[in-house]
Protein backbone atom coordinates (compact mmCIF):
# COMPACT_ATOMS: atom_id res chain seq x y z
CA UNK A 1 0.00 0.00 0.00
CA UNK A 2 2.94 2.32 0.74
CA UNK A 3 4.26 1.89 -2.81
CA UNK A 4 0.83 2.66 -4.21
CA UNK A 5 0.50 5.78 -2.02
CA UNK A 6 3.91 7.04 -3.17
CA UNK A 7 2.96 6.39 -6.80
CA UNK A 8 -0.33 8.24 -6.33
CA UNK A 9 1.45 11.17 -4.69
CA UNK A 10 4.01 11.53 -7.51
CA UNK A 11 1.38 11.04 -10.18
CA UNK A 12 -0.82 13.62 -8.44
CA UNK A 13 1.94 16.19 -8.81
CA UNK A 14 2.40 15.14 -12.44
CA UNK A 15 -1.33 15.42 -13.13
CA UNK A 16 -1.69 18.84 -11.57
CA UNK A 17 1.40 20.24 -13.30
CA UNK A 18 0.27 18.83 -16.66
CA UNK A 19 -3.27 20.14 -16.20
CA UNK A 20 -1.96 23.54 -15.15
CA UNK A 21 0.10 23.70 -18.36
CA UNK A 22 -2.84 22.50 -20.46
CA UNK A 23 -5.17 24.94 -18.75
CA UNK A 24 -2.85 27.93 -19.17
CA UNK A 25 -2.23 27.01 -22.79
CA UNK A 26 -5.96 26.64 -23.47
CA UNK A 27 -6.55 30.15 -22.15
CA UNK A 28 -4.12 31.54 -24.70
CA UNK A 29 -5.37 29.33 -27.54
CA UNK A 30 -9.02 30.24 -26.80
CA UNK A 31 -8.16 33.90 -27.39
CA UNK A 32 -5.94 33.41 -30.44
CA UNK A 33 -7.89 30.79 -32.42
CA UNK A 34 -11.56 31.06 -33.40
CA UNK A 35 -14.24 28.54 -32.30
CA UNK A 36 -14.32 27.26 -35.89
CA UNK A 37 -10.57 26.54 -35.87
CA UNK A 38 -10.75 24.79 -32.51
CA UNK A 39 -13.88 22.93 -33.62
CA UNK A 40 -12.29 21.49 -36.76
CA UNK A 41 -9.29 20.32 -34.71
CA UNK A 42 -11.73 18.64 -32.28
CA UNK A 43 -13.28 16.74 -35.19
CA UNK A 44 -9.82 15.65 -36.39
CA UNK A 45 -9.07 14.45 -32.88
CA UNK A 46 -12.18 12.26 -33.01
CA UNK A 47 -10.66 10.32 -35.91
CA UNK A 48 -7.24 10.17 -34.29
CA UNK A 49 -8.53 9.16 -30.85
CA UNK A 50 -10.33 6.17 -32.34
CA UNK A 51 -7.13 5.17 -34.12
CA UNK A 52 -5.15 5.59 -30.90
CA UNK A 53 -7.48 3.16 -29.18
CA UNK A 54 -6.77 0.53 -31.81
CA UNK A 55 -3.06 1.37 -31.71
CA UNK A 56 -2.81 0.45 -28.02
CA UNK A 57 -4.21 -3.00 -28.91
CA UNK A 58 -4.55 -3.74 -25.21
CA UNK A 59 -0.75 -3.97 -24.96
CA UNK A 60 -0.48 -1.50 -22.08
CA UNK A 61 -3.00 -3.37 -19.93
CA UNK A 62 -1.59 -6.77 -20.91
CA UNK A 63 1.96 -5.91 -19.85
CA UNK A 64 0.78 -4.54 -16.51
CA UNK A 65 -1.66 -7.27 -15.52
CA UNK A 66 0.28 -10.29 -16.88
CA UNK A 67 1.27 -12.42 -13.90
CA UNK A 68 4.35 -14.07 -15.45
CA UNK A 69 5.96 -11.51 -17.76
CA UNK A 70 8.88 -12.96 -19.75
CA UNK A 71 11.29 -11.34 -22.26
CA UNK A 72 9.51 -13.24 -25.04
CA UNK A 73 6.17 -11.66 -24.11
CA UNK A 74 7.78 -8.21 -24.06
CA UNK A 75 9.28 -8.79 -27.53
CA UNK A 76 5.88 -9.89 -28.82
CA UNK A 77 4.22 -6.79 -27.37
CA UNK A 78 6.81 -4.56 -29.03
CA UNK A 79 6.35 -6.24 -32.43
CA UNK A 80 2.58 -5.87 -32.28
CA UNK A 81 2.88 -2.23 -31.18
CA UNK A 82 5.07 -1.26 -34.15
CA UNK A 83 2.91 -3.14 -36.63
CA UNK A 84 -0.41 -1.71 -35.46
CA UNK A 85 0.87 1.87 -35.04
CA UNK A 86 2.51 2.16 -38.42
CA UNK A 87 -0.44 0.56 -40.16
CA UNK A 88 -2.75 3.09 -38.50
CA UNK A 89 -0.55 5.97 -39.64
CA UNK A 90 -1.15 4.83 -43.22
CA UNK A 91 -4.88 4.34 -42.65
CA UNK A 92 -5.28 7.84 -41.16
CA UNK A 93 -3.66 9.32 -44.26
CA UNK A 94 -6.01 7.36 -46.51
CA UNK A 95 -9.06 8.16 -44.36
CA UNK A 96 -8.33 11.90 -44.42
CA UNK A 97 -9.85 12.20 -47.92
CA UNK A 98 -13.31 10.73 -47.19
CA UNK A 99 -13.41 12.43 -43.76
CA UNK A 100 -12.74 15.86 -45.28
CA UNK A 101 -15.35 15.18 -47.96
CA UNK A 102 -17.93 14.03 -45.40
CA UNK A 103 -17.59 17.21 -43.33
CA UNK A 104 -17.00 19.34 -46.43
CA UNK A 105 -13.99 20.96 -44.77
CA UNK A 106 -10.61 20.71 -46.56
CA UNK A 107 -8.77 21.80 -43.39
CA UNK A 108 -9.21 18.25 -42.09
CA UNK A 109 -6.86 16.92 -44.77
CA UNK A 110 -3.79 18.74 -43.52
CA UNK A 111 -4.67 18.18 -39.86
CA UNK A 112 -4.98 14.41 -40.28
CA UNK A 113 -1.79 14.16 -42.33
CA UNK A 114 0.16 15.82 -39.53
CA UNK A 115 -1.53 13.79 -36.79
CA UNK A 116 -0.64 10.57 -38.64
CA UNK A 117 3.02 11.28 -37.84
CA UNK A 118 2.37 10.70 -34.13
CA UNK A 119 1.59 7.05 -34.88
CA UNK A 120 5.01 6.59 -36.40
CA UNK A 121 6.57 7.75 -33.11
CA UNK A 122 4.27 6.14 -30.52
CA UNK A 123 5.67 2.55 -30.47
CA UNK A 124 9.17 3.78 -29.59
CA UNK A 125 7.95 4.55 -26.08
CA UNK A 126 4.71 2.65 -25.44
CA UNK A 127 6.16 -0.66 -24.21
CA UNK A 128 8.85 1.09 -22.18
CA UNK A 129 6.38 3.19 -20.25
CA UNK A 130 4.02 0.26 -19.70
CA UNK A 131 6.84 -1.64 -17.98
CA UNK A 132 7.74 1.40 -15.90
CA UNK A 133 4.10 1.70 -14.83
CA UNK A 134 3.95 -1.99 -13.89
CA UNK A 135 6.95 -1.60 -11.58
CA UNK A 136 5.70 1.72 -10.12
CA UNK A 137 8.73 3.59 -11.51
CA UNK A 138 6.75 6.79 -11.52
CA UNK A 139 9.64 9.27 -11.21
CA UNK A 140 10.98 8.47 -14.69
CA UNK A 141 7.46 8.74 -16.10
CA UNK A 142 6.96 12.05 -14.29
CA UNK A 143 10.05 13.72 -15.78
CA UNK A 144 9.36 12.46 -19.31
CA UNK A 145 5.73 13.56 -19.22
CA UNK A 146 6.45 17.06 -17.90
CA UNK A 147 9.14 17.74 -20.50
CA UNK A 148 6.86 16.53 -23.29
CA UNK A 149 3.92 18.68 -22.19
CA UNK A 150 6.12 21.78 -21.85
CA UNK A 151 7.31 21.29 -25.42
CA UNK A 152 3.69 20.80 -26.52
CA UNK A 153 2.63 24.08 -24.90
CA UNK A 154 5.50 26.12 -26.34
CA UNK A 155 4.88 24.72 -29.83
CA UNK A 156 1.10 25.29 -29.73
CA UNK A 157 1.32 28.88 -28.48
CA UNK A 158 4.23 29.89 -30.70
CA UNK A 159 2.65 28.57 -33.89
CA UNK A 160 -0.81 29.93 -32.99
CA UNK A 161 0.58 33.42 -32.39
CA UNK A 162 2.50 33.14 -35.66
CA UNK A 163 -0.79 32.66 -37.52
CA UNK A 164 -0.70 28.92 -38.28
CA UNK A 165 -4.29 28.49 -37.06
CA UNK A 166 -5.60 25.02 -36.26
CA UNK A 167 -2.42 23.41 -37.65
CA UNK A 168 -0.49 24.73 -34.63
CA UNK A 169 -2.44 22.33 -32.40
CA UNK A 170 -1.62 19.36 -34.61
CA UNK A 171 2.11 20.07 -34.76
CA UNK A 172 2.23 20.50 -30.98
CA UNK A 173 0.93 16.94 -30.54
CA UNK A 174 3.65 15.64 -32.86
CA UNK A 175 6.34 17.46 -30.87
CA UNK A 176 4.98 16.08 -27.59
CA UNK A 177 5.14 12.51 -28.91
CA UNK A 178 8.63 13.07 -30.34
CA UNK A 179 9.90 14.14 -26.90
CA UNK A 180 8.28 11.13 -25.20
CA UNK A 181 9.81 8.75 -27.75
CA UNK A 182 13.25 10.27 -27.19
CA UNK A 183 12.83 10.08 -23.40
CA UNK A 184 12.06 6.35 -23.63
CA UNK A 185 15.64 5.70 -24.73
CA UNK A 186 16.93 7.19 -21.46
CA UNK A 187 14.48 5.57 -19.02
CA UNK A 188 14.37 2.13 -20.66
CA UNK A 189 14.36 -0.60 -17.94
CA UNK A 190 17.63 -2.45 -17.57
CA UNK A 191 17.53 -5.83 -19.26
CA UNK A 192 14.51 -5.03 -21.40
CA UNK A 193 14.84 -6.89 -24.74
CA UNK A 194 15.58 -4.54 -27.62
CA UNK A 195 14.41 -6.34 -30.76
CA UNK A 196 10.72 -7.14 -31.39
CA UNK A 197 9.59 -10.67 -32.21
CA UNK A 198 6.30 -12.14 -33.45
CA UNK A 199 6.75 -15.35 -31.46
CA UNK A 200 4.42 -15.94 -28.49
CA UNK A 201 1.83 -13.42 -29.65
CA UNK A 202 -1.20 -15.75 -29.38
CA UNK A 203 -2.11 -14.94 -25.76
CA UNK A 204 -1.52 -11.23 -26.31
CA UNK A 205 -3.77 -11.18 -29.37
CA UNK A 206 -6.51 -13.09 -27.55
CA UNK A 207 -6.51 -10.56 -24.73
CA UNK A 208 -6.17 -7.63 -27.12
CA UNK A 209 -9.24 -8.45 -29.24
CA UNK A 210 -11.49 -8.03 -26.19
CA UNK A 211 -9.56 -4.99 -25.00
CA UNK A 212 -9.84 -3.30 -28.40
CA UNK A 213 -13.58 -3.92 -28.57
CA UNK A 214 -13.95 -2.23 -25.17
CA UNK A 215 -11.65 0.68 -26.00
CA UNK A 216 -13.24 1.37 -29.39
CA UNK A 217 -16.70 1.38 -27.82
CA UNK A 218 -15.48 3.74 -25.09
CA UNK A 219 -13.90 6.11 -27.61
CA UNK A 220 -16.99 6.11 -29.82
CA UNK A 221 -19.09 6.91 -26.77
CA UNK A 222 -16.78 9.71 -25.66
CA UNK A 223 -16.33 11.34 -29.05
CA UNK A 224 -19.89 10.81 -30.33
CA UNK A 225 -21.10 14.33 -29.34
CA UNK A 226 -18.29 16.04 -31.30
CA UNK A 227 -18.71 13.75 -34.32
CA UNK A 228 -22.51 14.06 -34.48
CA UNK A 229 -22.63 17.80 -33.74
CA UNK A 230 -20.07 18.44 -36.48
CA UNK A 231 -22.51 16.92 -38.98
CA UNK A 232 -25.99 17.96 -37.75
CA UNK A 233 -25.00 21.40 -36.37
CA UNK A 234 -21.72 23.19 -37.21
CA UNK A 235 -18.10 23.41 -36.05
CA UNK A 236 -18.91 26.25 -33.65
CA UNK A 237 -21.43 24.01 -31.88
CA UNK A 238 -18.74 21.34 -31.60
CA UNK A 239 -16.40 23.86 -30.00
CA UNK A 240 -19.02 25.14 -27.52
CA UNK A 241 -19.98 21.64 -26.38
CA UNK A 242 -16.34 20.57 -26.32
CA UNK A 243 -15.43 23.59 -24.19
CA UNK A 244 -18.15 22.75 -21.64
CA UNK A 245 -17.28 19.04 -21.59
CA UNK A 246 -13.61 19.94 -21.38
CA UNK A 247 -14.25 22.00 -18.26
CA UNK A 248 -16.20 19.15 -16.66
CA UNK A 249 -13.51 16.68 -17.70
CA UNK A 250 -10.90 19.00 -16.19
CA UNK A 251 -12.56 18.55 -12.81
CA UNK A 252 -12.64 14.78 -13.30
CA UNK A 253 -9.03 14.70 -14.48
CA UNK A 254 -7.87 16.69 -11.46
CA UNK A 255 -9.22 13.84 -9.35
CA UNK A 256 -9.48 10.61 -11.34
CA UNK A 257 -6.32 11.02 -13.43
CA UNK A 258 -4.35 11.38 -10.22
CA UNK A 259 -4.89 7.70 -9.47
CA UNK A 260 -5.90 6.28 -12.87
CA UNK A 261 -2.45 5.18 -13.98
CA UNK A 262 -1.84 3.57 -10.60
CA UNK A 263 -5.10 1.62 -10.32
CA UNK A 264 -4.40 -1.15 -12.86
CA UNK A 265 -0.97 -2.08 -11.42
CA UNK A 266 -2.44 -1.69 -7.90
CA UNK A 267 -5.44 -3.95 -8.58
CA UNK A 268 -3.20 -6.40 -10.49
CA UNK A 269 -0.81 -6.62 -7.55
CA UNK A 270 -3.72 -7.30 -5.18
CA UNK A 271 -4.89 -10.08 -7.50
CA UNK A 272 -1.39 -11.62 -7.68
CA UNK A 273 -1.15 -11.53 -3.88
CA UNK A 274 -4.56 -13.16 -3.44
CA UNK A 275 -6.36 -10.05 -2.14
CA UNK A 276 -9.94 -8.84 -2.62
CA UNK A 277 -10.10 -6.74 -5.78
CA UNK A 278 -13.77 -5.86 -5.24
CA UNK A 279 -13.07 -4.34 -1.83
CA UNK A 280 -10.14 -2.37 -3.26
CA UNK A 281 -12.39 -1.07 -6.04
CA UNK A 282 -15.03 0.08 -3.53
CA UNK A 283 -12.42 1.97 -1.51
CA UNK A 284 -11.06 3.67 -4.63
CA UNK A 285 -14.49 4.72 -5.89
CA UNK A 286 -15.49 6.17 -2.51
CA UNK A 287 -12.27 8.20 -2.39
CA UNK A 288 -12.96 9.51 -5.90
CA UNK A 289 -16.54 10.59 -5.17
CA UNK A 290 -15.39 12.22 -1.95
CA UNK A 291 -13.15 14.49 -4.00
CA UNK A 292 -14.98 14.80 -7.34
CA UNK A 293 -18.58 15.34 -6.23
CA UNK A 294 -17.80 18.49 -4.22
CA UNK A 295 -15.96 19.93 -7.26
CA UNK A 296 -18.95 19.25 -9.50
CA UNK A 297 -21.34 20.76 -6.95
CA UNK A 298 -19.36 24.00 -6.78
CA UNK A 299 -18.85 24.15 -10.57
CA UNK A 300 -22.58 23.73 -11.20
CA UNK A 301 -23.18 27.03 -9.36
CA UNK A 302 -20.13 28.89 -10.69
CA UNK A 303 -19.86 27.76 -14.34
CA UNK A 304 -20.77 31.21 -15.73
CA UNK A 305 -18.02 33.27 -14.07
CA UNK A 306 -15.53 30.44 -14.55
CA UNK A 307 -16.08 30.23 -18.32
CA UNK A 308 -16.46 33.94 -19.00
CA UNK A 309 -13.50 34.95 -16.84
CA UNK A 310 -11.11 32.27 -18.04
CA UNK A 311 -12.08 31.85 -21.70
CA UNK A 312 -13.82 35.07 -22.68
CA UNK A 313 -17.31 36.17 -23.70
CA UNK A 314 -17.23 34.30 -27.02
CA UNK A 315 -17.73 31.08 -25.01
CA UNK A 316 -20.92 32.20 -23.26
CA UNK A 317 -22.87 29.53 -25.12
CA UNK A 318 -21.02 26.88 -23.10
CA UNK A 319 -22.25 28.07 -19.68
CA UNK A 320 -25.62 26.29 -19.44
CA UNK A 321 -24.14 23.21 -21.13
CA UNK A 322 -21.39 23.00 -18.50
CA UNK A 323 -23.89 23.33 -15.65
CA UNK A 324 -25.95 20.43 -16.97
CA UNK A 325 -22.90 18.28 -17.70
CA UNK A 326 -21.81 18.53 -14.05
CA UNK A 327 -24.53 16.00 -13.22
CA UNK A 328 -23.25 13.75 -16.01
CA UNK A 329 -19.71 14.00 -14.63
CA UNK A 330 -20.87 13.19 -11.10
CA UNK A 331 -22.62 10.04 -12.32
CA UNK A 332 -19.79 8.72 -14.48
CA UNK A 333 -17.07 9.25 -11.87
CA UNK A 334 -18.84 6.71 -9.62
CA UNK A 335 -17.85 3.94 -12.03
CA UNK A 336 -14.44 5.23 -13.15
CA UNK A 337 -12.36 2.18 -12.24
CA UNK A 338 -14.81 -0.73 -12.35
CA UNK A 339 -13.68 -2.16 -15.70
CA UNK A 340 -10.04 -1.59 -14.71
CA UNK A 341 -10.61 -3.78 -11.64
CA UNK A 342 -12.29 -6.44 -13.80
CA UNK A 343 -9.28 -6.51 -16.15
CA UNK A 344 -6.88 -6.85 -13.21
CA UNK A 345 -9.01 -9.71 -11.85
CA UNK A 346 -8.75 -11.55 -15.21
CA UNK A 347 -12.39 -10.85 -16.05
CA UNK A 348 -11.73 -9.20 -19.39
CA UNK A 349 -14.82 -10.69 -21.05
CA UNK A 350 -17.10 -9.17 -18.41
CA UNK A 351 -15.33 -5.83 -18.69
CA UNK A 352 -15.82 -5.88 -22.46
CA UNK A 353 -19.54 -6.66 -22.21
CA UNK A 354 -20.31 -3.89 -19.75
CA UNK A 355 -18.26 -1.36 -21.73
CA UNK A 356 -20.04 -2.25 -24.98
CA UNK A 357 -23.44 -1.94 -23.29
CA UNK A 358 -22.69 1.39 -21.63
CA UNK A 359 -21.36 3.06 -24.75
CA UNK A 360 -24.04 1.66 -27.05
CA UNK A 361 -26.59 3.43 -24.86
CA UNK A 362 -24.53 6.64 -24.84
CA UNK A 363 -24.12 6.70 -28.62
CA UNK A 364 -27.82 6.04 -29.21
CA UNK A 365 -28.79 8.85 -26.84
CA UNK A 366 -26.32 11.22 -28.50
CA UNK A 367 -27.61 10.52 -32.02
CA UNK A 368 -31.22 10.95 -30.90
CA UNK A 369 -30.71 14.24 -29.05
CA UNK A 370 -27.93 16.13 -30.91
CA UNK A 371 -30.14 17.39 -33.79
CA UNK A 372 -32.26 19.32 -31.25
CA UNK A 373 -29.35 21.47 -30.00
CA UNK A 374 -26.74 21.70 -27.27
CA UNK A 375 -29.11 21.92 -24.29
CA UNK A 376 -31.19 18.82 -25.17
CA UNK A 377 -27.97 16.92 -25.88
CA UNK A 378 -26.52 17.95 -22.51
CA UNK A 379 -29.68 16.90 -20.67
CA UNK A 380 -29.70 13.59 -22.52
CA UNK A 381 -26.14 12.93 -21.32
CA UNK A 382 -27.50 12.77 -17.76
CA UNK A 383 -29.74 9.89 -18.85
CA UNK A 384 -26.68 8.22 -20.38
CA UNK A 385 -24.75 8.71 -17.14
CA UNK A 386 -27.54 7.17 -15.07
CA UNK A 387 -27.71 4.18 -17.40
CA UNK A 388 -23.96 3.72 -17.08
CA UNK A 389 -24.18 3.86 -13.28
CA UNK A 390 -26.86 1.15 -13.13
CA UNK A 391 -25.18 -1.15 -15.65
CA UNK A 392 -21.71 -0.94 -14.10
CA UNK A 393 -22.93 -1.32 -10.53
CA UNK A 394 -24.82 -4.48 -11.46
CA UNK A 395 -21.77 -5.92 -13.24
CA UNK A 396 -19.48 -5.04 -10.32
CA UNK A 397 -21.72 -6.94 -7.91
CA UNK A 398 -21.84 -10.11 -10.01
CA UNK A 399 -18.22 -10.04 -11.24
CA UNK A 400 -16.26 -8.71 -8.26
CA UNK A 401 -18.73 -9.32 -5.40
CA UNK A 402 -18.84 -5.60 -4.59
CA UNK A 403 -20.98 -4.85 -1.51
CA UNK A 404 -23.48 -2.41 -3.05
CA UNK A 405 -25.23 -1.64 0.24
CA UNK A 406 -21.98 -0.67 1.93
CA UNK A 407 -20.93 1.31 -1.13
CA UNK A 408 -24.28 3.15 -1.15
CA UNK A 409 -23.76 4.22 2.48
CA UNK A 410 -20.34 5.64 1.64
CA UNK A 411 -21.76 7.37 -1.45
CA UNK A 412 -24.35 8.98 0.82
CA UNK A 413 -21.48 10.44 2.87
CA UNK A 414 -19.94 11.76 -0.35
CA UNK A 415 -23.26 13.39 -1.28
CA UNK A 416 -23.54 15.07 2.13
CA UNK A 417 -19.92 16.15 1.86
CA UNK A 418 -20.68 17.74 -1.53
CA UNK A 419 -23.66 19.66 -0.15
CA UNK A 420 -21.58 21.14 2.67
CA UNK A 421 -18.72 21.99 0.31
CA UNK A 422 -21.08 23.91 -1.98
CA UNK A 423 -22.37 26.21 0.80
CA UNK A 424 -20.05 29.12 -0.16
CA UNK A 425 -21.21 28.90 -3.79
CA UNK A 426 -24.84 28.90 -2.70
CA UNK A 427 -24.18 31.96 -0.52
CA UNK A 428 -22.66 33.84 -3.50
CA UNK A 429 -25.69 32.96 -5.64
CA UNK A 430 -28.20 34.08 -3.00
CA UNK A 431 -26.27 37.33 -2.54
CA UNK A 432 -26.44 37.99 -6.29
CA UNK A 433 -22.64 38.14 -6.50
CA UNK A 434 -21.96 35.07 -8.67
CA UNK A 435 -22.68 36.67 -12.07
CA UNK A 436 -20.40 39.65 -11.35
CA UNK A 437 -17.57 37.55 -9.99
CA UNK A 438 -14.02 38.24 -11.23
CA UNK A 439 -10.89 36.13 -11.02
CA UNK A 440 -10.26 37.33 -7.46
CA UNK A 441 -13.80 36.34 -6.49
CA UNK A 442 -13.30 32.89 -7.99
CA UNK A 443 -10.14 32.42 -5.93
CA UNK A 444 -12.06 33.43 -2.80
CA UNK A 445 -14.82 30.97 -3.69
CA UNK A 446 -12.32 28.17 -4.30
CA UNK A 447 -10.57 28.81 -0.99
CA UNK A 448 -13.84 28.89 0.96
CA UNK A 449 -15.10 25.73 -0.76
CA UNK A 450 -11.91 23.82 0.01
CA UNK A 451 -12.07 24.91 3.64
CA UNK A 452 -15.69 23.72 3.91
CA UNK A 453 -14.72 20.44 2.25
CA UNK A 454 -11.87 19.83 4.70
CA UNK A 455 -14.10 20.49 7.71
CA UNK A 456 -16.98 18.45 6.29
CA UNK A 457 -14.71 15.42 5.78
CA UNK A 458 -14.53 14.98 9.53
CA UNK A 459 -18.13 16.04 10.17
CA UNK A 460 -19.53 13.26 7.95
CA UNK A 461 -16.72 10.81 8.88
CA UNK A 462 -15.91 10.16 5.25
CA UNK A 463 -13.56 7.20 4.49
CA UNK A 464 -11.10 9.70 3.00
CA UNK A 465 -10.28 10.79 6.56
CA UNK A 466 -8.45 7.57 7.40
CA UNK A 467 -6.50 7.70 4.14
CA UNK A 468 -5.45 11.31 4.68
CA UNK A 469 -4.51 10.50 8.26
CA UNK A 470 -2.29 7.63 7.07
CA UNK A 471 -0.55 9.94 4.58
CA UNK A 472 0.04 12.61 7.25
CA UNK A 473 1.35 10.13 9.80
CA UNK A 474 3.70 8.59 7.26
CA UNK A 475 4.93 12.05 6.24
CA UNK A 476 5.63 12.99 9.84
Amino acid sequence: MTTARRAVAIHAVETYVVLAIYFATSLVIARVLTPSQIGVFAVAMVVVSIARTVRDFGIFSYLIKEEHLTPEKIRAASAVSFTISWLLALLIFIASFPVAAFYQDPRLLRLLWIMALTFVLIPFGSVVFALLRRDFRVTAIFVSRIVGVCCWAVTAITLALAGFGEVSLAWSVVVDQLVVAAAAAFVRPRGMPFWPSFRNTRKLVGFSVQSIASDIARDFGTTAPDAVLGKVQDMAAVALFSRAMGLVDLVARLIADTVWSVTLPYFARIKREGGNVGAALSRTQVYITGMAWPFFAVLAFSAEPVILTLYGSQWGGSVVVAKILCAFGALTCTTSFATTAMIAADRMAQAMRVTLSVNAVRIAITIASAPFGLIPLSAAMIVAGLSEFLLVMSASRTTLAVDLLGLAKDYARSAFLSALSALPAVAFVLAGAMEKMSLVGLLVLATASIACWAIALFVVRHPLCSELRAVVLRGS
